[in-house]
């Protein structure tokens, strides 16, 4: 039975509103090489998280001897190697003979949709195991600048190239791996009771120039419906 394997390149910025605490940091040692990495078995798919010297690379590019000087050795990425068994034969040539320059064939929808079924799993198992290491290095060595993945399944496309996604069967040659073309983009627009109207302008005006506090239901909903907005879960509360 034929396997496919996935390389991807996952760097630790995820959601990370920060500008330079963005690797996991390492002192005077990395485990270097796959050899030195943690692998997962799980079923027909095996996870492989693993670095290299170039996973610190930034200003300057040590070698893995160098790197044992370091007091400071920051990880700005990770590999995973996702390994998948007991696909088709037919799924697979599919993945290696896939035309980006083509628009998808309505015959190709069968095998498309398999794809991606197949890239949501790979992306689910790489993410799953990034997401603890990252958690591991927060919560056990206070690497508070981290954070974890969210996944969004919309947005295959751009996850798989950003993690320069490539795939290989068995020892096959090495082909580029992208489950889709596209990504799904969900545009809303508010109601226009939200909107500044014409006759709204006298109150604005008046408020700017007085002194009066906002309103305190307002100001609650506003906030609970920002924390909504950015994904923070609200409880509900009882105003007197």
């Amino acid at each position: 039975m034929q396997k496919l394997t996935v390389f991807l390149k996952i760097p630790f910025d995820s959601e990370s509103t920060t500008d330079s605490h963005t690797a996991i940091a390492f002192t005077h040692w990395l485990p270097v090489g796959r050899d030195h990495g943690i692998l997962i078995e799980d079923g027909d798919t095996r996870v492989l998280l693993w670095f290299d010297e170039k996973c610190t690379w930034w200003g300057s590019q040590p070698t893995a001897d160098e790197l044992k000087k370091y007091v400071n050795i920051d990880t700005r990425y990770v590999y995973a190697d996702i390994q998948v068994s007991g696909l088709g034969a037919d799924l697979l040539e599919y993945m290696q003979a896939r035309d980006f320059s083509k628009q998808l064939d309505k015959d190709d929808d069968p095998l498309q949709l398999e794809y991606s079924r197949i890239a949501q799993g790979v992306l689910t198992s790489a993410i799953h195991r990034v997401n603890r290491l990252i958690s591991f290095a927060r919560s056990y060595k206070g690497q508070y600048w981290l954070s974890e993945y969210k996944i969004d399944f919309d947005r295959l496309r751009n996850y798989f190239s950003i993690f320069e996604g490539r795939g290989q069967i068995d020892i096959g040659p090495i082909f580029r791996f992208q489950p889709s073309q596209t990504d799904v983009i969900y545009v809303t627009t508010e109601g226009e009771d939200r909107y500044v109207t014409e006759s709204d302008w006298p109150a604005f005006r008046e408020f700017v120039i007085g002194g009066s506090k906002p309103q305190l239901i307002g100001e609650l909903l506003a906030g609970s419906e920002h924390l909504l907005s950015i994904g923070v879960s609200v409880q509900p509360s009882h105003l007197e």
